[in-house]
């Protein structure tokens, strides 16, 4: 790990349905239209609209950037996601990104923004987090156990 000016947890928001996914094991990989721009190793899994909340965090195992199709062909079985719906989230994009995940931690309780007590809104793509609000999430871990991904971080 770089020194600690390196911005390597993202905020994600994902729709509260796919969230959930993620969190019971059934959603291995999450699909992107975007790479980052920094070597990101945490996600910060943000439940969406209705929701807006954090409830928890994942370690990424790799990220890969294909054609939708390829990776699709690659993924569907993990994907957590029907293929009409992938196909209309990437409906005229050319490159697809999917984060794989190594393993979900939950938290305790899901995490309101302000609770973190900056002027953090909640992104529209994704946000990098600074390595304190890292820190102050990981607190609420309740679930460490491995729940069919690969071993803890």
């Amino acid at each position: 790990m770089a020194g600690s000016t390196e911005k390597n947890v993202v905020l994600l928001p994902i729709k509260p349905k796919y969230a959930e996914a993620i969190k019971n094991g059934v959603k291995k990989i999450e699909f992107r239209k975007k790479e980052f721009s920094k070597n990101v190793k945490y996600i910060v899994v943000y439940s969406s609209n209705p929701k807006k909340e954090i409830i928890g965090f994942f370690e990424i195992e790799d990220i890969e950037t294909d054609s939708p199709k390829s990776l699709w062909d690659k993924y569907y079985q993990i994907a957590g996601i029907e293929s009409e719906s992938y196909d209309e989230y990437y409906n005229d994009s050319k490159v697809a990104v999917g984060i794989k995940i190594k393993k979900f931690h939950n938290l305790n309780r899901p995490i309101k923004l302000h609770e973190l007590n900056v002027s953090l809104k909640a992104p529209q793509s994704f946000c990098y987090l600074e390595p304190g609000y890292f820190e102050f999430i990981k607190e609420y871990i309740l679930d460490t156990e491995d729940i069919g991904y690969t071993e803890s971080y």
